[in-house]
């Protein structure tokens, strides 16, 4: 595991189906391995060998930085190359407040992620950390106090963000078809990106969308570039006790036992905050209670 890097330093570093199955991604996202409520976990390595020894063994993950066109700033893009070469890509976007290798490319064993798993089935399976987040640069409000500068990395920024992943995929990589599947808040900048710029898609799937809510009190907008969040607290926040019955935990043991660690590694500290401290982007929070109202970038 990596350690924590101080802010300002050097970041770290697809199912085979038939040509007439493409459309299929929404029912293959909802077979794939799933982040964090599988519960079988002495089943898992079994299954996986039995899996990767009928589809072929995926390459490891590649990190690339991707130039947005601000000064100083990147998108990492984490991919991994399917057994066999193929023009087939599959792009995972993440949710509000963590990156694509504690989602997406989040291993409970070896070679189980999602990213791992779409790959050993022809995809070139990549997962997007937008700026503010994971390996991607950090917006020079991030470094500044919170109440000093606007929301940071909102739909209508990260939509950008997207675009440039596609666009290495399809100019660098020379992917014919891309496929997105976008989790929670990411739904909302990859459903704005694909209404901008439908043919650069070939599928998009939307798991677990924000939608709008109706009746009852709506939270106000939050302020500021970023909000203060500890890797502890957001664990807790994952097993849903506000809405499971009492005792019940949906998550696997390796996420209680890892996920913490590898989630405060991925975020670079500020010099003067606390040690456990995390800095996160709150311009994803704005969308969120937006899009509740029935607002969307």
């Amino acid at each position: 595991m990596r350690s924590r890097r101080e802010e300002g330093g050097t970041p770290g570093p697809g199912i085979h189906t038939s040509p007439n199955d493409e459309a299929s991604l929404s029912r293959i996202a909802q077979h794939a391995p799933r982040f964090p409520i599988e519960r079988n976990s002495n089943m898992l390595p079994m299954l996986l060998t039995m899996a990767l020894a009928t589809t072929g063994v995926a390459g490891a993950e590649r990190t690339v930085r991707l130039p947005t066109g601000a000064a100083e700033e990147w998108v990492a893009l984490h991919c991994i190359a399917p057994p066999r070469p193929s023009h087939r890509s599959v792009l995972f976007v993440h949710g509000s407040s963590f990156p694509t290798d504690l989602a997406a490319g989040y291993t409970f064993v070896p070679g189980d992620s999602w990213l791992a798993y779409m790959a050993a089935r022809g995809y070139y399976a990549c997962g997007l950390d937008f700026r503010g987040f994971g390996d991607s640069s950090r917006p020079s409000a991030m470094r500044a106090p919170a109440a000093s500068g606007l929301p940071v990395e909102g739909a209508r920024e990260a939509v950008d963000d997207i675009a440039v992943a596609v666009h290495y995929l399809h100019s660098t990589m020379g992917m014919a078809k891309v496929h997105i599947i976008a989790h929670s808040w990411g739904t909302i900048p990859a459903a704005t990106f694909a209404a901008r710029d439908s043919a650069a898609l070939a599928s998009l799937t939307l798991f677990g969308p924000i939608v709008s809510v109706s009746g009852g009190k709506h939270e106000n907008a939050p302020t500021g570039a970023w909000f203060p969040l500890t890797a502890a607290e957001r664990l807790d926040q994952l097993h849903f006790k506000n809405v499971l019955p009492d005792g019940l935990s949906l998550l696997e043991p390796a996420v209680e036992a890892r996920w913490a660690a590898a989630y405060l590694a991925s975020v670079p500290h500020v010099k003067g905050d606390p040690a456990d401290q995390l800095r996160i982007p709150n311009g994803p929070n704005v969308d969120i209670v937006a899009a509740q109202r029935g607002h969307y970038s």
